[in-house]
């Protein structure tokens, strides 16, 4: 019973040592193995949460030669009881900005039928600019790319909600802790689309479709030695953006702006790149878009594809 507690233990360290070492690109969607259909989100299959952490199913083959069935069904329960848990703890967490479901990974795209046209959108908010927010959208996914390698996403803090921002902070940090630099090169955003909105009483909601291709890996910050992924292949992402902001806000009234067309501190009127900072340089209020215009509420990673 000891051998097999044992067995049992260091099964589980390797599952979480795969756990750290395999995840990826900002927010830790990517990872070494591929998941879902890249060509589409209506894909059939589903996706293994814990399938994600290895490369393939290879880290189960010895367990057929000369093991029980019952040893290996004990195994793999307890395996898979832990990956459970290991999900619920990630998924802790909530805040007055959104809620956070974890790292939401290799999960179908919303329902088109949850959603409601983008033309019904435009007649809420007659300025709304799709071309406008699109080019946005692409020139933040970039950003948060070049912030996850510096391991400072602070400047992004505007773009997200206080609790899915916090989550990104928290596993940041935790990369830095451990001696790990998550290098994405590269970077091309080849799809930015509109699939639709919902309204949930509070918040009006745009679900958006994104795909991208990058080059993603892992190095130890001593040795630069690459523990995951490669410099040398390039992935394809395709993901789900939830976009929120406050029901009635509309196009152009968001942050205030000055006569001359700046965006400007809502604290204090002075002048704002929020690109740059996230904290007004002059008073040090923290600049939230979620109570001006959109903000990120959650991500999700639909699809992963290595060439």
């Amino acid at each position: 019973m000891k051998k097999l507690l044992s067995l049992i233990a260091a099964l589980l360290l390797i599952v979480c040592a795969f756990t750290i070492a395999a995840r990826a690109d900002f927010g830790d969607f990517g990872g070494d193995a591929d998941f879902g259909d890249f060509g589409g989100g209506d894909y059939d299959g589903g996706y293994d949460y814990g399938g994600d952490y290895s490369s393939g199913s290879s880290s189960f083959i010895f367990l057929g030669g000369g093991t029980g069935s019952t040893v290996i069904t004990i195994i793999i329960v307890v395996i898979v009881i832990a990956l459970l848990i290991i999900k619920n703890k990630n998924g802790a967490g909530g805040g007055r900005g959104g809620n956070v479901r974890g790292v939401n990974i290799g999960n179908r795209e919303t329902a088109q039928s949850a959603l409601r046209p983008m033309g019904a959108y435009r007649e809420l908010d007659p300025d709304f600019n799709e071309a406008d927010l699109r080019e946005k959208i692409s020139n933040l996914f970039v950003q948060m790319q070049n912030c996850w390698t510096a391991r400072d996403i602070e400047p992004l803090r505007p773009y997200f909600t206080d609790a899915l921002f916090t989550q990104f902070e928290r596993q940041a940090a935790q990369k830095k802790a451990d001696g790990l630099t998550n290098r994405i090169e590269r970077v091309s955003v080849q799809m930015v689309e509109f699939r639709g909105f919902r309204q949930d009483g509070v918040n009006d909601h745009l679900i958006v479709k994104l795909q991208a291709r990058m080059i993603d890996y892992t190095v130890k910050d001593d040795t630069g030695k690459v523990v995951s992924g490669s410099p040398d292949r390039e992935k394809f992402m395709t993901y789900e953006w939830d976009l929120s902001r406050t029901t009635g806000i509309k196009t152009g009234g968001g942050l205030k702006k000055d006569e001359l067309g700046r965006t400007v501190c809502p604290s204090c009127g002075a002048p704002l790149d929020i690109n740059a900072s996230a904290r007004c340089e002059y008073c040090g209020s923290v600049i939230n878009a979620s109570a001006h215009d959109w903000a990120i509420c959650n991500i999700t990673a639909i699809s992963q594809q290595t060439m």
